[in-house]
């Protein structure tokens, strides 16, 4: 699965790019956080990247998260086509 150049910048502006780590608001540290919403153990406290390490991120993490969805549909086709031949499906029809 991959991303379209407008999901690309949809993605981008609601996630903003910062180039130095910032900590979790609701923790006041941990996860830090980097870039276009990245966090790891790379990250940490007093950590500047470029904005090639920034695009380089992004575009590890959403391969990532692609590739998650793409098992999840993968794992839950041949239940959807299942569902489809249920003989209780047909009766609440």
């Amino acid at each position: 699965m991959g991303i379209t150049p407008e999901g690309l910048q949809l993605i981008k502006s609601w996630e903003g790019c910062r180039l130095c780590a910032y900590p979790d608001p609701a923790s006041g540290g941990a996860p830090w956080t980097i870039g276009y919403g990245h966090t790891g153990p790379e990250v940490h406290q007093g950590l500047a990247i470029s904005q090639q390490q920034a695009e380089a991120w992004l575009a590890e993490d959403i391969a990532t998260a692609a590739a998650a969805v793409d098992r999840l549909l993968v794992s839950l086709l041949p239940g959807v086509f299942a569902l489809g031949r249920s003989v209780v499906l047909r009766r609440i029809d």
